[in-house]
């Protein structure tokens, strides 16, 4: 070639053919992964759904989670099913090695097809006391609520299994009747609305929706003895009329 010596020539011809016999197996490799995948693909869309939510089903993690409440979640089986044909309870291994996975009353109970009752009795038969993880939770800062979606339980049922641990849980509106007391007991000391709305942390149409109802709105203020009483009434009256 023009420029360049017979050892160029050659080295240029020898890449050439190098360039060119790679690009043929990049072609073939790439050519090979598309139909892979396209079979693939061909094979998903004739496999039946039953199969793939199996396969899917077999694949999942065992952990269980609950973001909707307790009351909108479904069950695995029905209840009339669970009464009629009640699942076999598992080896006592195998509560303990799953609640231990979970870390959840709900989980463990869809893990097995399991009512409320049968989980409660497969718990305590592996010595599992429910009651207590679950106060250990709330004494670790978690919420009610927090643990009622990790558990799938209602908050009622949460509450008053902590209390059956001998811990005091106060009802979402427990401190309600106080406030309200106290709205009216500092109305009726200052008559202002928004200082009981202040004491009580509360709005200033709460407060006063409070004495509404309470009837504290409706007294009349008490009035402090006027200077010009009987007294001073007295007193012009003795004056000589001119």
């Amino acid at each position: 070639m023009f420029g360049l010596t017979d050892e160029e020539t050659a080295a240029l011809v020898a890449a050439r053919a190098a360039v060119q016999n790679a690009q043929s197996i990049v072609d073939r490799l790439e050519r090979k992964i598309f139909d892979a995948e396209s079979e693939a693909i061909r094979a998903r869309r004739r496999t039946p759904r039953s199969s793939v939510a199996a396969t899917l089903s077999a694949n999942a993690s065992p952990r269980q989670d609950f973001p909707k409440p307790a009351s909108k979640r479904c069950s695995r089986s029905s209840s009339l099913s669970r009464l009629l044909y009640p699942p076999t309870p598992p080896p006592r291994e195998a509560i303990i090695d799953t609640f231990g996975l979970v870390k959840s009353f709900g989980g463990l109970a869809n893990t097995y097809s399991m009512g409320h009752a049968q989980t409660h009795q497969a718990l305590r038969d592996a010595g599992i006391n429910i009651w207590e993880e679950v106060a250990r939770d709330w004494d670790r800062g978690i919420s009610v609520k927090e643990l009622s979606r990790r558990h799938g339980i209602g908050r009622d049922t949460v509450a008053r299994w902590i209390r059956k641990t001998g811990r005091i849980v106060n009802p979402r509106n427990g401190n309600r009747r106080s406030d309200e007391a106290l709205i009216v007991k500092t109305y009726r000391e200052t008559y202002s609305v928004n200082k009981a709305a202040i004491a009580a942390g509360v709005a200033w149409a709460t407060a006063r929706a409070v004495l509404l109802r309470d009837d504290a709105w409706t007294e009349k203020r008490r009035k402090p003895a006027s200077i010009f009483g009987s007294g001073a009434e007295t007193a012009r009256q003795s004056l000589p009329s001119c």
